[in-house]
């Protein structure tokens, strides 16, 4: 059987690929990968401001930035059998690192005996495994995104607290991810239209689409 099966066309993106994608397209959009309150997100371009203003009124002071490094792919089969979230059949993990912020105290000046604020910083490695999924399957103008499977963090005790965070941050990485789209035209050569047929599918280190030509 040819590589295209019973269809005109087969595209594959590999993880090098996706990694660039990612890389560019997160750069352009640093506001989808850093999360926080009024004193850190002070420009929405950057970071996306988190609503505190219906918490209790005590509450109100806590600030807090949550910052993730652009991602990097490892797509089906896993590079190691002892990575965090290796992915199975038809799928891939996202690997990053968090970086949380929190500022304790308030920012105003420190009475007699106060600590005042001072920030505290945690830095955590992330797996986020995913399957490739189809956003739009308009020929040409088609596109494929990201369907979250899982969310682990590495390095957290005890074990509830390792589930808030993640539980938080699959919140957070649901989002920034859901707005990653690959449009069909990645796939192709300049002039060609794609129309989807089977895929996307995460195999051989890429993801594989397959299609005919209109």
């Amino acid at each position: 059987m040819s590589l295209t099966g019973a269809h005109h066309l087969f595209g594959g993106v590999s993880e090098t690929g996706i990694d660039k994608f990612l890389d560019v397209f997160f750069t352009a959009r640093p506001h989808l990968l850093a999360y926080g309150t009024s004193l850190f997100a002070t420009n929405p371009n950057l970071v996306t401001p988190i609503d505190t203003s219906s918490l209790p009124g005590f509450l109100l002071g806590l600030q807090a930035l949550i910052r993730f490094e652009i991602p990097k792919v490892d797509i089906t089969p896993p590079d190691s059998s002892t990575e965090l979230l290796p992915p199975g059949n038809d799928q891939f993990t996202v690997y990053t690192t968090v970086v949380i912020d929190f500022l304790c105290g308030t920012p105003k000046e420190s009475r007699t005996g106060d600590r005042g604020a001072h920030l505290i910083e945690l830095k955590l490695q992330v797996a986020v495994l995913c399957a490739p999924r189809v956003v739009n399957s308009a020929p040409g103008s088609g596109s494929i995104g990201i369907s979250l499977v899982e969310v682990s963090v590495e390095g957290i005790q005890p074990v509830a607290l390792e589930q808030i965070v993640e539980c938080i941050l699959t919140a957070l990485l649901t989002w920034a991810l859901g707005q990653v789209t690959i449009p069909f035209n990645v796939f192709t050569l300049d002039g060609v239209s794609l129309t989807l047929q089977q895929g996307p599918v995460a195999q051989d280190d890429q993801i594989e689409v397959f299609g005919d030509i209109t």
